[in-house]
């Protein structure tokens, strides 16, 4: 059995403040103290046509945003953000089904921040690109956090490696930790609403 104690993805937190997010991701542990310090460095993924993208929110919008996500329980919005996963060619219908066994296994860890869920599965478990999607759900759904459900913002992680894992978690964990926009994200009552405000989160981290 796939112990999530031994995941690579199984303690995430962010720290929503300014200038001070903390990442934790496995083993590893990092301190970004600057937002803008992954910026630019950050070597992200070909897109779903094989463009290069140059910054997370680019990789984000490459995928296309899964905006107002109608579902009655956790288990039928991981299928709904797999089947999206499946057809934008990230992963296959046996990933969305990983993920669906990930919580029901290991619990709601990957609720990492207040009304925030990152799914994802192993690698070898029907990954087939490196990409990331990212939902809205309404109305929130709860997967039985004690501290951080319900959830309205959700994030499929699809990364062929277990570094790939943590060279896209940086660059989303500095991206939300900017102060405010998880509520900003939250709060859109539009998807271009939604995707203006990625664009803006982009902006002041640049």
């Amino acid at each position: 059995m796939w112990n999530h104690h031994n995941d690579i993805m199984s303690r995430v937190t962010i720290s929503d403040c300014a200038h001070d997010t903390a990442l934790k991701v496995g083993p590893l542990e990092s301190s970004i103290r600057d937002p803008e310090q992954y910026g630019q460095k950050v070597p992200f993924f070909p897109d779903s046509k094989g463009a290069t993208v140059s910054s997370v929110v680019e990789q984000i919008l490459s995928e296309g945003v899964f905006f107002g996500i109608e579902a009655p329980d956790w288990k039928v919005l991981t299928e709904l953000v797999g089947q999206e996963m499946e057809r934008l060619g990230m992963s296959t219908a046996e990933y969305t089904q990983a993920m669906i066994k990930n919580v029901e296994d290991n619990g709601p860890y990957l609720v990492i921040a207040p009304g925030v869920a990152l799914l994802h599965a192993r690698p070898d478990a029907g990954c087939l690109r490196n990409g990331i999607l990212i939902g809205t759900a309404t109305p929130p759904v709860e997967f039985g956090h004690s501290v951080n459900d319900p959830v309205s913002l959700v994030l499929g992680l699809s990364a062929t490696g277990d570094m790939d894992h943590v060279t896209l978690l940086q660059s989303v964990a500095t991206l939300l930790a900017q102060k405010g926009a998880l509520d900003r994200l939250k709060a859109a009552t539009s998807k271009e609403d939604f995707i203006a405000v990625l664009k803006d989160l982009e902006s002041s981290s640049s």
